[in-house]
């Protein structure tokens, strides 16, 4: 339980610094140094006031020194982090494989949110996870003894892209670069853990971005012209796979073994 708990509030702290990162990597600002500042009036944010979730409720949402409104944003993705850590080291044992998942978790909601408001995946967040990843994964498979299989993780690694590199060959308007570059990325992990975890995480990313494009259409008027966010269902997508791939790919093959 010490573990959990700590996880939470490690959460907390990452939830905090993905909203900076959230708001600061599309402008092509620098995140690693410079005090966080009100967007309204500029005042510097004192340290007091940038404590997860508290800060925000004791400033009752507002800037200290203009009174504007602070999205509930930052203590919702702040409060989603300490609960999506919490939840990952309490459902698995493997303390490394565990670290692993929390940060796809922490740089999958950075990730998405940036997509949902600007329809971008910056390389700055994408490409160093490669080697963050990796080298997690590798730790696992040596030191802890993990039960994944490197040589699994690098294949899903190349069947993602094969698969959005070849789409984004054959119909460019169809999705972004910048999703054939994160593909890689959740294939490694996915095929890591299993091949089911593989195959259901990268059908489920297509069918999830149907169902996400079809009630923005629908909202719109026009499903045909409808354009989203396409990397939330991908790195969804991986989650399905990775919680419920063994169980849904039996459910698969039972009913094709029965219908044959």
């Amino acid at each position: 339980m010490i573990v959990v708990t700590g996880a939470v509030l490690v959460g907390l702290v990452f939830g905090s610094f993905a909203t900076v990162l959230i708001e600061r990597v599309p402008k092509g600002e620098q995140w690693q140094t410079g005090r966080s500042r009100c967007e309204e009036c500029s005042a510097p944010i004192a340290w007091y006031d940038n404590v997860p979730v508290l800060s925000w409720l004791l400033l009752r949402g507002k800037c200290r020194s203009c009174a504007t409104p602070i999205s509930p944003r930052y203590p919702l993705i702040e409060i989603g982090m300490g609960a999506g850590f919490g939840l990952v080291f309490l459902t698995v044992d493997d303390l490394v494989l565990a670290t692993v998942l929390a940060y796809m978790l922490w740089l999958g909601t950075v990730l998405s949110v940036i997509d949902v408001l600007h329809m971008r995946l910056p390389d700055a967040l994408v490409a160093p996870s490669y080697p963050i990843i990796g080298a997690g994964l590798i730790l696992d498979f040596l030191v802890a003894h993990g039960s994944g299989s490197l040589w699994r993780a690098a294949a899903g690694a190349g069947i993602a892209l094969g698969i959005y590199g070849g789409l984004w060959l054959v119909y460019p308007k169809g999705i972004g670069f910048g999703d054939v570059k994160l593909a890689p990325l959740i294939g490694m992990v996915a095929g890591y853990l299993g091949w089911a975890q593989l195959a259901v995480g990268l059908f489920a990313a297509p069918f999830l971005g149907l169902i996400a494009a079809v009630i923005v259409g629908m909202r719109r008027g026009s499903i045909a012209k409808t354009r989203i966010p396409y990397g939330p269902a991908i790195l969804v997508g991986m989650w399905v796979g990775l919680m419920s791939g063994p169980a849904l790919a039996d459910v698969y093959l039972g009913v094709v073994g029965a219908g044959s």
